[in-house]
């Protein structure tokens, strides 16, 4: 199966790079499964291949998640998650292909270029962070990136906005699946392919973890954004 053998490509790849540079994993197999399985298949098979690392490091995101920035924040996404998932089940699967392509791009140029929120962060500018990731996640399974960017730009310590990401991203994998059960859109297809290629992106993580301790940082990030924005440059033209 040639799709299968591209999958797990775009797997040991996504896994380097969320190995390596602790983030851009999902960001990068989007577009590509995008592609190969359409948008569908391709959020359920990204929201499955995040299980792992993400519960693995939950217990101890937990104590460190910054609570009072956080709660709107997952308010928001609780409520807007329902609305993307509808967009993603109901719109021409091209147009959300395209979208996908753009919000990659933009987003790693943005990363790239060491974009900052400029302020304020306060409960109103956190709740409308979360409504707009939780948009993001359920038609595109890209809420972490707008949350990311929003947690990198604010004062808290690094742990602090490190153990708040991945419990986002917990709270969007968990109630999103949920969402798109709902609405019938779990394929059987994406649930074995997702099985399949978890080992993978272990591999794949566990390699750019070596690579980390042997590499410079600049060049690796600079080549792992370059090679994220082609993925997205993939969806929007393919």
């Amino acid at each position: 199966m040639p799709e299968l053998a591209l999958a797990a490509a775009i797997a040991v790849a996504g896994g380097i790079i969320k190995g390596f540079a602790g983030f851009g994993g999902g960001i990068f197999m989007m577009p590509l499964l995008t592609v190969l399985f359409g948008p569908i298949e391709a959020v359920v098979m990204v929201l499955l291949l995040e299980v792992p690392t993400t519960f693995q490091l939950l217990p101890r995101a937990l104590r460190e998640t910054n609570w009072s920035m956080s709660l709107p924040i997952l308010a928001g996404l609780l409520l807007t998650i329902p609305l993307g998932a509808a967009v993603l089940v109901a719109a021409d699967p091209k147009i959300i292909q395209r979208g996908i392509g753009i919000t990659v791009v933009v987003f790693t140029v943005l990363m790239y270029v060491g974009w900052r929120y400029p302020g304020p962060f306060n409960k109103l500018a956190s709740f409308i962070t979360g409504l707009l990731a939780g948009f993001a996640a359920g038609s595109a399974a890209m809420g972490g990136t707008i949350t990311g960017l929003y947690m990198l730009s604010s004062p808290a310590p690094v742990t602090r906005i490190r153990g708040s990401n991945l419990v986002f991203a917990a709270v969007i994998i968990v109630y999103l699946l949920a969402v798109l059960a709902f609405h019938d859109a779990l394929m059987m297809s994406a649930l074995w392919r997702s099985v399949l290629l978890t080992p993978i992106v272990l591999v794949g993580a566990w390699v750019g973890t070596r690579f980390f301790d042997r590499s410079s940082d600049r060049l690796f990030r600079g080549v792992a954004f370059a090679v994220i924005a082609a993925s997205g440059l993939v969806a929007l033209i393919k």
